[in-house]
């Protein structure tokens, strides 16, 4: 009796020792109990494939649990372990290789019921369809995620957990929520009195503006979303947004400093505008009146176009174009001039011109029709602009030769004997003045008569 207990007792430790190896020998079980496969689990068939799904929770996900398409178990977690960056969960997946994952498949970790096991949800893109299996695809390329693929964590997320419910309305209960509601509910009556109608009404009311809410869904949704987007970008600024609000402070305490003169500034502007508008309304007629004389000369500046600022490139180097500039060299600029002193423009009796010079009335050199304005008129002086140089010409009966009819290139006088004087001697000829009076060589009036001068008739000079 005893020596079969014994026999069955090692044969015991024997086969647990021989189970115990089993599972966690090298090559057979690697990781133990966990590589054993549960009965009833997904078929990952001949050729499965391996995905990385990125969690930032995985909250009580195990390996060996369920992967599901459609609520179809489609294979299993083979590992659950921690990110590299230390924010998230990276979760291996083994799926059968028949079952059609497009790219931008999603995962969601979810639970099989209320207090259920954990699974990983896959979630095809809406509108693609079964197609061909998951490791057709190289890569992510055929429009199918090949094996090796990874789920970045922005394609993934877990749904709300009833610990997560459990805990929100535990905060309402004991936050002094529930206490609230009798509040409510006696404020409400005290509204209506004896009138029941007004709280149905106000109900009714209640009712259109959340309808009227949930209509706008989308667009409060899209108001909610610009406001995480500007959240972003002013966390993205937080720096710069700092900075700046460290520089406001000293213009504050300057502002404040200044409160008294700006109050003043203020109170004069308040002055200032009472007197503008009985300016204005004492002025309002002549304003209209000078707005309305100003229009023409509006319109000609608006029908210049281009010449206007054409003009006003030529201002500041007039009467040189703005080309002069690339003439000057230092203190000195080249120039070359044509002019014609004894012509006058096209047209000029119709433009007006009006030329300084002594006479308007000038006959022209060439023949040409009088009256038309040159610079000179005709001399035969040496120095244009002088009248012409006369010459006494003495006779011995102290009158003056007729003048020649034709005209000469020089004065010339008549030739005559030298006067003498009373001793007999020559003396020099009498010469006269600016008035006319006879002179002494030396200048000094002779006290005789005037002379008749003999101008020469001036030639005339192109």
């Amino acid at each position: 009796m005893r020596r079969g207990l014994a026999a069955r007792a090692v044969g015991a430790a024997l086969g647990a020792a021989l189970a115990a190896g089993a599972l966690t020998g090298c090559g057979i079980l690697d990781d133990g109990i966990y590589d054993a496969p549960l009965p009833g689990g997904a078929d990952v068939g001949d050729h499965p494939v391996t995905l990385t799904v990125e969690f930032t929770d995985v909250l009580d996900l195990v390996p060996q649990s369920a992967v599901k398409v459609d609520e179809v178990a489609v294979g299993r977690v083979t590992a659950v372990r921690l990110a590299d960056d230390g924010l998230g969960a990276e979760v291996d997946l083994l799926v059968n290789g028949d079952v059609a994952l497009p790219v931008g498949t999603t995962a969601r970790l979810q639970q099989t019921s209320l207090l259920g096991e954990k699974y990983v949800a896959l979630v095809r893109p809406a509108g693609s369809g079964a197609g061909s299996g998951a490791g057709s695809g190289a890569g992510s390329g055929g429009g199918q995620l090949a094996s090796g693929a990874t789920i970045e964590r922005a394609d993934t997320d877990e749904a709300a957990q009833v610990e997560q419910v459990l805990g929100a309305l535990s905060m309402v209960l004991n936050g002094g929520g529930i206490a609230q509601f009798q509040e409510i509910s006696t404020e409400l009556q005290a509204i209506s009195g004896d009138d029941p109608e007004r709280v149905r009404t106000f109900i009714q009311q209640l009712g259109g503006f959340v309808s009227q809410l949930d209509a706008r869904k989308e667009s409060i949704t899209a108001a909610i979303d610009s406001l995480a987007d500007l959240s972003t970008t002013l966390e993205a600024d937080e720096d710069r947004i700092t900075t700046a609000l460290d520089g406001l402070h000293p213009g504050l305490a300057a502002l404040e400093e200044q409160r008294p003169q700006l109050v003043a500034m203020l109170e004069a502007l308040d002055s200032l505008s009472d007197v503008a508008v009985d300016t204005l309304d004492a002025a309002q007629e002549d304003i209209v009146a000078d707005l309305q004389t100003l229009a023409p000369v509006l319109e000609q500046l608006a029908a210049a176009g281009q010449d206007l600022p054409d003009a006003l490139g030529l201002l500041l180097t007039y009467p040189f174009p703005d080309a002069v500039t690339g003439a000057i060299r230092g203190d000195y600029l080249n120039v070359f001039v044509t002019t014609a002193f004894t012509s006058v423009p096209e047209d000029c009796d119709a433009m007006g011109c009006a030329w300084l010079q002594p006479s308007l009335e000038a006959p022209a050199p060439d023949g040409g029709a009088a009256g038309r304005p040159y610079l000179l008129p005709p001399t035969s002086s040496a120095t244009p602009g002088l009248p012409s140089p006369t010459v006494t010409v003495p006779t011995s009966d102290a009158t003056t030769s007729p003048p020649s009819g034709s005209p000469s290139a020089s004065p010339t006088a008549s030739p005559s004997a030298p006067a003498t004087g009373p001793t007999g001697s020559p003396t020099a000829p009498a010469t006269t003045g600016p008035t006319g009076v006879p002179t002494s060589p030396d200048g000094e009036p002779t006290g005789g008569p005037a002379p008749t001068t003999a101008p020469t008739t001036p030639r005339s000079e192109p």
